[in-house]
């Protein structure tokens, strides 16, 4: 009696999963939202595939796998943090991805009175940058220079930040008076706004597979997911302008 029990419980027993294969994305902090999205709909498609991502400053994920952390896609907010890698024969060609914005942001009720980028000069206004080496920050300073105002704004940058995400929790903690950051970020909060003054830098975002992938083959068609039209359609959904812009 006791072995028929024990057979009828064994034949009970639950179906095997099979094992999901991991990519793991690393991917620059302003792609939070989209990427989440993407990895929803890619992960409802290919049930066998699991997307880990991992977000930072693009310069920080770069010296992560400089130093050997594992990833198998790189999706960064600047080229130059690609050619670290590829310096050093870590990575593939990089692809165009998409393209973003740059805007000048402050609190919603703008306590500052600031209503151009010139107003970014005047004497006890607090700015907010992502530091020299992040994306972000290497844009705002390319645009700065571009409008002939950055040797007079960074007597006002009190705060360097690790990433655009960064700064725009200065601006909701109310301790700087502006900062720039993508347009995108503004998509979800309603509790910046951008000055009416248009930046003419652009964020060029790009996608890398790494030469140390553990799973070559899932990892590109995901970054040929990335650049398909439903994609691209997901980055334009949440504010980027798609790759065939570049």
């Amino acid at each position: 009696m006791l072995t028929v029990a024990l057979t009828l419980l064994g034949g009970c027993s639950a179906p095997h999963t099979p094992k999901k294969t991991v990519v793991t994305v690393f991917a620059a902090a302003s792609l939070s939202e989209a990427f989440r999205a993407i990895e929803g709909v890619y992960e409802g498609q290919h049930p066998e595939i699991e997307i880990e991502l991992n977000f930072a400053g693009s310069a920080l994920l770069a010296s992560q796998i400089l130093e050997g952390a594992p990833a198998d896609v790189f999706a960064a907010a600047h080229p130059s943090q690609l050619q670290r890698l590829r310096s050093v024969a870590l990575a593939g060609p990089p692809r165009p991805l998409a393209v973003n914005s740059l805007i000048i942001a402050v609190p919603r009720h703008n306590p500052a009175k600031l209503k151009s980028a010139s107003d970014l000069a005047r004497p006890e206004v607090k700015i907010a940058l992502a530091g020299k080496q992040v994306p972000a920050g290497r844009y705002g300073r390319e645009a700065l220079a571009a409008l002939g105002l950055l040797d007079l704004v960074e007597a006002n940058i009190v705060s360097n930040e690790h990433s655009v995400r960064g700064v725009v929790a200065k601006l909701l903690l109310g301790e700087v008076d502006a900062g720039i950051v993508y347009s995108t970020d503004l998509n979800t909060n309603d509790t910046l706004r951008a000055l009416p003054t248009k930046l003419a830098v652009q964020a060029h975002y790009e996608v890398v597979l790494l030469r140390s992938s553990a799973h070559p083959q899932q990892a590109g068609e995901f970054v040929d997911f990335l650049l398909s039209g439903p994609g691209q359609s997901l980055l334009r959904h949440h504010g980027f302008s798609g790759a065939d812009v570049l």
